[in-house]
């Protein structure tokens, strides 16, 4: 809902929602609705998949019929799914980055807390490293932790 309210207020941004429960899609698209259009909020079945990472080959589960995302470019991505239960769990995010970040560009992990995105996190810093780009991480804690990577642009938030 906050990302539909974003983009009523600045409708030139491209919204992309990836929900792996289908009941949700039907729950949520019609309030996602605005002026008949909605952000692109898709089902996207989960798949195994096997994610190649520097040295490391692995097996998860990722988002299905999405690899049309590997041609865009994005500013914000949230990665707060699939639900974690592997070592590396929401790894499937790897297979695009670094292409998919814009020239400014926040990457953010929820639920930071848990060994499966712990573990992707790392696998992140390695890719980001590797390539090389320059970016800052700084944790976000409530009753769940987030993970934040961004580009020197959004360095501030890190003080905020």
């Amino acid at each position: 809902k906050v990302l539909n309210a974003y983009s009523r207020k600045w409708s030139d941004t491209y919204i992309l929602t990836l929900e792996q429960d289908q009941k949700w899609v039907q729950i949520l698209r019609s309030h996602l609705t605005n002026d008949g259009g909605c952000h692109d909020y898709r089902f996207a079945p989960l798949q195994e998949i096997e994610v190649a990472n520097l040295d490391v080959w692995f097996h998860t589960r990722w988002f299905g019929g999405v690899d049309d995302i590997a041609s865009q470019k994005f500013n914000l991505i949230l990665v707060d799914g699939p639900n974690g239960t592997a070592r590396y769990s929401r790894a499937g995010i790897l297979q695009y980055l670094p292409g998919i970040l814009d020239e400014d560009w926040i990457i953010i992990f929820d639920d930071a807390e848990r060994y499966g995105e712990i573990t992707t996190i790392k696998l992140v810093k390695r890719l980001l490293d590797s390539v090389p780009m320059v970016y800052t991480t700084f944790e976000v804690n409530g009753v769940k932790r987030q993970y934040v990577f961004c580009s020197p642009h959004y360095t501030f938030l890190k003080y905020s």
